[in-house]
């Protein structure tokens, strides 16, 4: 994860949870981070995914609230994430960023 501003930011923890179910399993992944800024900082987190991985949900706590992704249109996200920002709301954009990459 890397700050936009270079702001620093730590890596304070990582979990990883498997579940086999058949042929299948689902993975949950927990990391998290902690700005080390007195500010608010623009974050970018990039991550990889095996290709025929299926990303079922992305849940975030931002200064103790959680948050769960909504799928909306690609217009339509960036729109309400650029609204958010302007009004100086906290505000996440997941979006794929190249085969098996995905960037929030």
């Amino acid at each position: 994860m890397e700050s936009i501003g270079g702001g620093q930011i730590a890596l304070e923890s990582v979990e990883v949870e498997a579940t086999l179910q058949g042929l299948f399993s689902e993975v949950t992944m927990t990391q998290v981070y902690r700005n080390l800024e007195e500010i608010n900082i623009e974050a970018v987190y990039t991550f990889p995914l095996p290709l025929d991985a299926v990303l079922l949900e992305l849940t975030l706590e931002l200064n103790g609230e959680t948050l769960t992704g909504v799928v909306q249109p690609r217009s339509e996200a960036v729109d309400v994430y650029e609204q958010a920002i302007e009004e100086g709301d906290s505000a996440v954009l997941l979006e794929k960023s190249g085969p098996g990459l995905f960037t929030v």
